[in-house]
């Protein structure tokens, strides 16, 4: 499952090379996470997966995701400016 998640953020670093999209960005840097968050559990021999705070990591990937999004579409929506997100306008 982690080689799966290395080569989905390697083929969104591809994306983003090409197309210099922000939303690739997030993606590949989502899945590096969870690539991560996969791997600590069998690197450190964490005994309790599910109690432990490792999963933090996966939930900073999803955050990541949809903050890629919310700048994504930020311009035309009132509501992610209300909430922070900050635009880049081209």
């Amino acid at each position: 499952m982690t080689f799966g998640f290395i080569v989905a953020a390697l083929f969104f670093f591809q994306f983003l090379r090409e197309t210099r999209d922000e939303l690739f960005a997030s993606f590949a840097a989502a899945f590096a996470l969870f690539a991560i968050n996969q791997s600590i559990p069998v690197v450190f021999s964490v005994a309790s997966e599910d109690q432990s705070p490792i999963y933090l990591i996966e939930f900073a990937g999803y955050v990541m995701i949809i903050v890629g999004i919310l700048r994504k579409k930020c311009c035309s929506n009132r509501l992610t400016r209300s909430i922070g997100v900050r635009c880049r306008r081209n």
